[in-house]
C-alpha cells in the first residue's frame, strides 16, 4: 500500500493489489472514503463546529443542507412550530437566511 497526501491535505492510500484509491480521515483512524466528496461530507459533518440552527425550533444541524431539508419536512408536516407549506413567505425567508450564512 502507497500513502501520500494529495495538496489538499487529504490522506491518500492506493491499494495496488486491488487498484484501488481510498481517503482516510485523519481524525478518524478507521474511516476511509471511496472519494474525496464522501471524505470532505464526513468531515463537514463530524468535525465542523459551525452549526445552522433552525429559525423556528432552534435545533442545530452540522450540515447547511441538513437545515434546508428540515425545513421541507418540517413544512410539509405541519407541526405548528414551523411554517406549513402555504406560508410561502415564512420558508422563503427562513430558506433565504440560511443560505445567505454561508
Amino acid at each position: 500500500m502507497t500513502v501520500v497526501r494529495n495538496e489538499e491535505g487529504a490522506i491518500m492510500v492506493y491499494n495496488p493489489l486491488t487498484e484501488a484509491m481510498t481517503f482516510r480521515c485523519e481524525l478518524c483512524p478507521g474511516e476511509s472514503f471511496g472519494r474525496i466528496h464522501d471524505l470532505k461530507r464526513h468531515q463537514t459533518s463530524k468535525h465542523q463546529e459551525m452549526t445552522w440552527p433552525c429559525d423556528f425550533c432552534h435545533r442545530p444541524f452540522v450540515r447547511r443542507d441538513a437545515l434546508l431539508r428540515h425545513y421541507t419536512v418540517k413544512a410539509a408536516r405541519d407541526d405548528g412550530l414551523h411554517p406549513a407549506s402555504h406560508e410561502v413567505d415564512k420558508l422563503l425567508a427562513a430558506r433565504a437566511r440560511a443560505k445567505m450564512l454561508y
